[in-house]
């Protein structure tokens, strides 16, 4: 069985203060990868357990938060959405599991 590493990749966006919109790579926070390292993927909490940790490290957090709003100003008072990494992962969560099922089964 493989083990996670941060040469894997999940992008996502995020803000860095004094910069633009970035990309980052879910997979360069190493406690998380420490953490995926640690799980039975057998167990049938597996999910669950990827899913509450990928809430841990990265939802809710300013320093994980990119904030959205239209380009035209269609929205009311310029409204803005708070998007945080956890939010943009779990868009996509059934693809990103079935993604750590194929590395740990490589």
């Amino acid at each position: 069985m493989s083990k996670f590493t941060n040469k894997m990749t999940w992008n996502v966006y995020i803000y860095r203060h004094g910069s633009d919109i970035q990309i980052y790579n879910v997979f360069d926070h190493r406690h998380f990868v420490e953490y995926l390292n640690k799980i039975d993927f057998d167990n049938v909490m597996a999910r669950e357990k990827v899913r509450r940790e990928l809430h841990y490290y990265f939802g809710s957090k300013a320093e994980w938060e990119v904030y959205i709003s239209d380009i035209f100003g269609f929205m009311e008072e310029r409204e803005f959405e708070k998007v945080s990494i956890y939010d943009q992962v779990m868009l996509n969560f059934d693809k990103f599991f079935k993604y750590l099922l194929e590395v740990k089964n490589e």
